[in-house]
């Protein structure tokens, strides 16, 4: 966001002391110093989406550690080996049995939403459609609906258990997150004009303390007319 609002490209907004202390975390994250917003964002972003993509399911547990936290050692081959009981290592990604569960939680998703709306960049939409079949694999009920797994690391009878509870932020949040996701009409909530709320509700963004939306939709829809004609087979 810091980046698509224009409130500065490198961290610190401008201010040398702040700066000071952006570069170094930046280093402490093993980040250039000149990294800006975007970059940074790219870097999370990532490390969410391996999150996923490292553990049996395809999903992200609740908690992840990494291997600064100690849990784990490394063995002669590079590779890290856990230290204690109660724990899997996936890569350099360690989760506890205690902490193996999903809830089917929307914050990656829409974290990738908004840097594909913000880069164009098809890594992030990707990363969604891999989410969304490990989802639909492994959380989706015959009766329907989806179900929280119990664990994303451990089979049991060749599946994955799944409680018996659908969060209901999993309709209100994630499922709308992919689905912006995965639409191409830029006039859908388009990020200029609406910013969301924690619970996922678009709020219009306000100009001098006043919203002007639809005003602003209506700018976004002759900015992109020839995308919006093509996609509706005009």
């Amino acid at each position: 966001l810091g980046h698509s609002e224009g409130l500065g490209r490198r961290w610190g907004g401008g201010d040398r002391i702040r700066e000071h202390q952006a570069v170094r975390a930046l280093l402490r994250l093993g980040m250039p110093t000149h990294a800006t917003h975007l970059d940074v964002a790219r870097q999370l972003a990532r490390t969410c989406v391996q999150m996923y993509a490292r553990t049996p399911a395809g999903l992200a547990p609740e908690i992840t550690h990494f291997p600064a936290s100690g849990l784990a050692k490394r063995k002669a081959d590079g590779g890290l080996v856990a230290i204690r009981s109660g724990l899997s290592v996936f890569g350099d990604v360690l989760i506890k049995d205690k902490d193996a569960h999903n809830l089917l939680r929307p914050e990656t998703v829409e974290s990738l939403w908004v840097l594909w709306r913000v880069t164009g960049e098809h890594e992030w939409r990707d990363a969604g459609w891999r989410m969304w079949q490990a989802w639909e694999r492994h959380a989706r009920v015959e009766s329907g609906g989806y179900a929280s797994l119990k664990s994303v690391t451990v089979t049991e009878r060749g599946g994955f258990e799944r409680s018996d509870k659908m969060e209901s932020f999993f309709l209100a949040e994630t499922l709308k997150y992919l689905y912006l996701l995965f639409s191409d009409d830029p006039a859908l909530l388009p990020l200029p004009c609406f910013v969301f709320n924690t619970e996922a509700h678009p709020l219009p963004v306000l100009t001098r303390g006043a919203s002007d939306g639809g005003a602003c939709v209506e700018r976004v829809v002759k900015e992109n007319i020839e995308k919006l004609a093509a996609l509706h087979g005009l």
